[in-house]
């Protein structure tokens, strides 16, 4: 697995481009660097701990509190495979955010979880179990929240609605922004796209938003987070389409959806107008400070959104982005013990059994520290137990969401 930083330059200009909100940036790499925060550059050479740089020092924050602060979302003391990533301005917007809410509650984390990345190779299919490393964006909730302590300052988003949108008919896409109302544009568009996404050739989607939206639900309540907000329910707010408006008001909606004219991203038409109308109203109505995910996924779309926030004058949320391995095996929560095992003793997995580890350190299931391949019949049995409560759990979580006929 490459280091924090050799991915970090693999995505520079996105990042100059995030960073400094331009098309076309110009920083170089050493001034990029000086800008983010890493777990893997503020650990001590010396000490092996934490160290709180000085950027973030300037605070009315009591010390003893920042650090909470910083090690909660830094997370060292379960770091083996992982890191996690933020911009000096967005961690000091944190800290402004905790301020502001007087010490009492912990900065509240959200992270949103999308359609199954397995099914967008083969989208007409409909999943039996789900893959098992998604845990990662429920995990460094727990950790966060333990460290915190607060057990409501990390909540999980079920997004998986928004997967419709890469699997619009041209035909019914534009039925969409026909003759959209100035006065009422994003409500208008919301409800066309909640309607168009009951049609008979869209079940399989709506089967898939089920049966992910009772592994979210699952994987919440046997880990111990609050129940996850169902964005289906949120883009019907007031909040929601009032601000999907003032986009629209700006621009049209072809110019804000527009096709992704790069054939290698899963991603047919742009949403991130929608991502920025969920980002707004989270604050709004959920008290959401800061929102986190993984580099890779996050970035471009946030570029994107960044651009919607210059757009019409608001602020992006603080974002923690973490890194996490490129290729990881299939393996789904049904699976055996034996599966697991294999999975896991494969040698061309070779950072896998760390990344277990990593999850498992940060809900306590086991002790933070390198393990070895001697080491994997606990590590299995301890991965099992979680992968089974969650299966059982699932089966009773799964829901319709809004929609009828599942």
């Amino acid at each position: 697995m490459k280091t924090t930083t050799s991915v970090l330059k693999d995505n520079r200009r996105l990042l100059s481009s995030f960073l400094s909100n331009s098309d076309s940036p110009t920083a170089s790499w050493s001034d990029m660097a000086q800008s983010l925060l890493t777990t893997e550059a503020s650990i001590s050479s010396e000490t092996g701990r934490l160290a709180v740089p000085l950027l973030c020092l300037d605070s009315q924050i009591p010390a003893q509190k920042l650090g909470q602060l910083y090690e909660a979302v830094f997370q060292p003391a379960t770091r083996l495979v992982s890191d996690e990533i933020m911009s000096v301005e967005g961690f000091n917007e944190l800290i402004e955010r905790w301020r502001y809410k007087g010490l009492q509650r912990a900065p509240k984390l959200c992270k949103g979880v999308s359609y199954p990345s397995q099914l967008r190779t083969t989208p007409k299919k409909v999943m039996v179990s789900d893959n098992i490393w998604m845990l990662d964006l429920f995990t460094r909730g727990v950790a966060y929240t333990r460290q915190m302590g607060d057990k409501d300052a990390y909540v999980v988003a079920d997004t998986t609605i928004y997967e419709g949108w890469n699997q619009l008919s041209e035909e019914d896409y534009g039925q969409l922004m026909a003759d959209l109302s100035s006065l009422n544009a994003g409500p208008d568009l919301i409800s066309r796209y909640l309607d168009l996404l009951t049609k008979s050739e869209y079940r399989h989607i709506r089967q898939n938003i089920a049966i992910r939206g009772g592994y979210i639900r699952a994987i919440c309540e046997v880990l111990g987070l609050p129940a996850p907000i169902q964005i289906e329910k949120l883009m019907k707010t007031e909040a929601y389409g009032r601000y999907l408006s003032m986009l629209l008001d700006k621009e049209s909606g072809e110019a804000l959806f527009s096709k992704n004219e790069n054939p290698a991203s899963y991603l047919v038409r742009d949403f991130s107008p929608f991502v920025f109308a969920e980002e707004l109203t989270l604050r709004k109505l959920a008290g959401v400070d800061g929102s986190i995910g993984p580099l890779r996924e996050e970035l471009s779309i946030g570029v994107n959104v960044s651009r919607w926030h210059t757009l019409v004058g608001t602020k992006p949320t603080p974002i923690i982005w973490y890194t996490r391995p490129n290729k990881l095996p299939d393996l789904n929560f049904n699976d055996s013990r034996d599966r697991i095992a294999v999975t896991l003793s494969d040698p061309k997995n070779d950072v896998l059994l760390n990344f277990v580890v990593e999850n498992l350190a940060r809900i306590n299931a086991l002790e933070s520290k390198a393990y070895t391949n001697n080491d994997l019949p606990q590590i299995v049995d301890r991965l099992f137990d979680v992968m089974n409560k969650i299966e059982n759990v699932s089966h009773d979580a799964r829901v319709s969401n809004s929609f009828e006929g599942y």
